[in-house]
C-alpha cells in the first residue's frame, strides 16, 4: 500500500472520529462483560447494536446466553436483512454496506492490533451517536502473546509485527490520554481532546502507583533489555517459573516485590507505563527505560492512574424485592447444608437469576456460576421462589 494511500486512510479515519458521533470507551476487569452487554442492550432497546467476537464458537455461546435472557439476537452474516436488532459477528466487513445506523459496538475479545480495531470502527454507519467499547482483558492478550511466541511457521520479522499489533491495543486500553488523541498518535497525527471518551469523562479517584512504578522501572533499568514485559511481571510477582529462575531472576531485589498483585495486573501497569512514555518497547517485546522513567526513579514525578471499578448493576423495585427473597432462601439452604451462603450461590448468581428468571433446568444452567451440582442441590428451591414471585406479581419471565 502506498504511503499516500495510507495517509489518505488515516486522514479519513481521523475525520470520522472527529465527527462527534463516535464515543470511544475502554473497560477492563473487574467489570463483568456479560452484565455490561445486557446494560447496553437495555439502554438501546429496539435499536441496532453489534457485538464482535473472536470465533464462531464464542459467538454461538454468547447467543445462547443472551437468548436465555429473552434477548432477540443473531450470529449474523447478512446484516442488511435486519431481522434481529442485535448482531454477533466475527467479521465486521459484512456490515460495510449496511444502511442502518448502529448505536453501539462492543468488542468482547481484543483485536490483533489497533489498526484492525480502527478498520472495524470504519466498517459501520455512524450518522447517529454510536458508543464504541473495547473490553480489554490482559489474560487474553497474554495468551495471544504466547501463541505468537510459539509459532514456527513465521519468521522473526512477522513475529515482531504481530507483537507490535498486540502492544498497540494494550497501550490504547491502558492510556490515560484522550482515546481519540491516542488513535491520532498511533496514526501519526494529532487532534484536540474529544471530551466524550471514557478517559476524558473520568471524574473518579486516581490511584498513586509511584512505588509500584519505581519497582518496575528499576528492574527494567537493571535488566538492560534482557527481559520482555511478561518476564518482568513474572519476576516482580515472585514467579517460580523454571526458565525465569534459571536466568537469575532471584538476583534482583525486585524479585517478589509485587507478589500481592496478579501477573495480569502487573502487565496492565507495565502497559500504562509504556503508554505514558515512562518505558519503551523494542522489537515488540523488550523493555527499556526512558528519560521520564528516570525522573520517576528520582522521585521527580509521581505516577497516578484511574481506578477500574465494578460496573454497577441497575435494579427495578421488583428486582430488589425478588433479590431479597432469593437471598433469604440462599441463607436457609446454607444453614441446612452447614456452609457459608456464598458457597451456595454468589451475589452475582442471585443477580443473574433476577435477570433470567429461570423456570426450567436448562434455563437455570445459563445462570452465571451455576453448574450441574448447584442445579441438582438447589435449583428446585430457587426456581420455586421465582415462580411464586412471578405468580404473586402477575408477571411473565421477560426482560
Amino acid at each position: 500500500m502506498s504511503k499516500n494511500k495510507m495517509n489518505s486512510q488515516n486522514s479519513s479515519m481521523l475525520q470520522k472520529l472527529s465527527s462527534q458521533t463516535i464515543r470511544l470507551r475502554v473497560v477492563q476487569p473487574p467489570i463483568n462483560i456479560k452484565r455490561l452487554l445486557i446494560e447496553y442492550i437495555d439502554k438501546y432497546k429496539g435499536q441496532p447494536g453489534i457485538i464482535c467476537v473472536r470465533s464462531t464458537e464464542e459467538g454461538n455461546t454468547l447467543e445462547a446466553y443472551l437468548r436465555a435472557r429473552h434477548i432477540n439476537v443473531a450470529v449474523s452474516y447478512a446484516p442488511g436483512q435486519m431481522k434481529d436488532q442485535i448482531f454477533i459477528t466475527t467479521n465486521l466487513a459484512d456490515f460495510r454496506k449496511c444502511p442502518v445506523n448502529v448505536r453501539f459496538m462492543i468488542h468482547i475479545s481484543s483485536p490483533k492490533s489497533l489498526g484492525e480495531y480502527l478498520l472495524d470502527i470504519g466498517s459501520v454507519k455512524n450518522d447517529l451517536p454510536c458508543e464504541v467499547i473495547l473490553y480489554f482483558k490482559q489474560a487474553n492478550t497474554k495468551k495471544q502473546w504466547w501463541t505468537i511466541n510459539k509459532r514456527i511457521d513465521i519468521d522473526n520479522e512477522e513475529k515482531i509485527r504481530q507483537y507490535n499489533g498486540l502492544q498497540s491495543v494494550a497501550q490504547y486500553a491502558n492510556t490515560s490520554r484522550c482515546l481519540r488523541k491516542e488513535i491520532a498518535r498511533y496514526l501519526g497525527g494529532d487532534c484536540h481532546p474529544c471530551h466524550q471518551c471514557s478517559n476524558c469523562l473520568y471524574k473518579g479517584e486516581l490511584d498513586d502507583i509511584t512505588l509500584e512504578s519505581q519497582t518496575l522501572i528499576a528492574l527494567v533499568k537493571l535488566a538492560h533489555g534482557q527481559y520482555n514485559k511478561i518476564n518482568i511481571a513474572q519476576i516482580v510477582t515472585g514467579s517460580r517459573n523454571q526458565r525465569i529462575l534459571e536466568n537469575g531472576a532471584k538476583i534482583y531485589e525486585q524479585y517478589g516485590a509485587l507478589q500481592h498483585y496478579s501477573q495480569e495486573k502487573v502487565l496492565n501497569l507495565i502497559d500504562y507505563l509504556i503508554a505514558t512514555d515512562y518505558l519503551k518497547i523494542r522489537q515488540g517485546r523488550y523493555l527499556f527505560i526512558t528519560t521520564a522513567g528516570l525522573e520517576v526513579l528520582e522521585n521527580k514525578i509521581a505516577v497516578k492512574r484511574k481506578k477500574f471499578s465494578e460496573y454497577p448493576l441497575r435494579f427495578t423495585s421488583y428486582d430488589k424485592e425478588l433479590f431479597e427473597k432469593l437471598r433469604l432462601k440462599r441463607l436457609e439452604l446454607a444453614k441446612e447444608t452447614k456452609v457459608a451462603p456464598f458457597i451456595v450461590f454468589t451475589n452475582t448468581s442471585l443477580n443473574d437469576m433476577v435477570r433470567v428468571l429461570p423456570q426450567t433446568s436448562a434455563e437455570f444452567l445459563t445462570v452465571e456460576g451455576v453448574g450441574k451440582y448447584r442445579l441438582e442441590h438447589y435449583g428446585d428451591a430457587m426456581m420455586a421462589i421465582i415462580k411464586d414471585y412471578l405468580n404473586e406479581k402477575n408477571l411473565k419471565a421477560v426482560c
